[in-house]
């Protein structure tokens, strides 16, 4: 192990400074490596991506273009409603569909947890 290293780790095990890497110690995220250049300390950490299916696993943002397009609200009325642009929705909607595993926004509304959410007729 290179000497830089160690001392890193013998600096991160000090007391104060767990409360500065809370989120590392909350093992939200790993700590992959650390190194200075120029005087300046730089750390890489990699973010522990949990492994949630389903709506569970949706942004807030999401969820709630996801439950518009449930009661069919078409995307420039979601971008006003949500006051964001048509292309941000277009983007949440293409990223819910791949976390529920659907190749398209058809797929999507046939997903059934998409489907409980629409209103009974």
């Amino acid at each position: 192990m290179p000497r830089g290293r160690r001392r890193v780790e013998a600096e991160v095990n000090r007391p104060t400074d767990l409360l500065r890497w809370r989120p590392l110690t909350g093992a939200r995220w790993t700590l992959v490596d650390s190194f200075e250049r120029d005087g300046a300390r730089y750390v890489v950490a990699r973010e522990n991506q949990t492994r949630v299916r389903g709506l569970a696993g949706l942004t807030d943002r999401e969820w709630q273009v996801v439950a518009h397009l449930a009661i069919d609200v078409s995307t420039k009325e979601i971008a006003y409603a949500r006051g964001i642009s048509d292309a941000t929705v277009r983007v949440l909607i293409g990223g819910a569909a791949s976390r529920l595993r659907a190749s398209s926004r058809r797929e999507l509304l046939e997903h059934p947890e998409v489907r409980s959410l629409r209103p009974r007729r």
